[in-house]
């Protein structure tokens, strides 16, 4: 048990300080942010945006904190002998919660963003968001392997019209 602790105290930590390495790079060297020189943007707009998300990165830490350890302890209802369903139902409503205001303020963060950049940048920024959500070139349903080797879901209006399959009007 003592060894889990520490395990799960090393593992915060290093999470913690990766975190701040992260944040202290500079609006070039963040990871992650290939879209930043896609965009063209000026220093002046990197600084603005590294502001920003640092700015959310400081709000959103007690939330994260908080998550971190309501999964915690739903782990541990989890792994009691006889799990109580009630008690887990309920953190798992308080998880689903402090999820909830992550993606909010993660949505206003990514509104202050769209401030700093110009409606050109922001055209650009949608395309690629587009390619990335797989509505780029190629809409429409995926005719690939459906899971476990199965044939893909896609349209099959060849061999006669499906009602509401989504891929096209028949």
């Amino acid at each position: 048990m003592k060894r889990h602790l520490m395990t799960g105290i090393v593992s915060v930590l290093l999470l913690a300080l990766a975190a701040q390495c992260g944040l202290a790079m500079g609006p070039h060297k963040v990871k992650g942010d290939k879209w930043m020189k896609e965009l063209n943007l000026s220093y002046e707009q990197q600084e603005k945006i590294l502001e920003i998300r640092q700015q959310h990165a400081r709000e959103t830490q007690p939330i994260r904190h908080d998550l971190q350890k309501k999964r915690l302890e739903l782990k541990k209802l989890w792994a009691a002998k006889n799990p109580n369903q009630n008690a887990i139902i309920a953190k798992k409503q308080q998880i689903v919660a402090l999820e909830v205001q992550l993606q909010f303020k993660k949505r206003a963060m990514r509104e202050e963003i769209n401030k700093v950049l110009t409606t050109e940048q922001l055209k650009k920024l949608s395309e690629k968001q587009g390619h990335i959500h797989g509505h780029g070139p190629k809409k429409g349903p995926r005719r690939g392997p459906g899971l476990k080797g199965q044939k893909g879901d896609g349209c099959r209006a060849e061999k006669g019209p499906r009602p509401n399959c989504g891929c096209c009007n028949h």
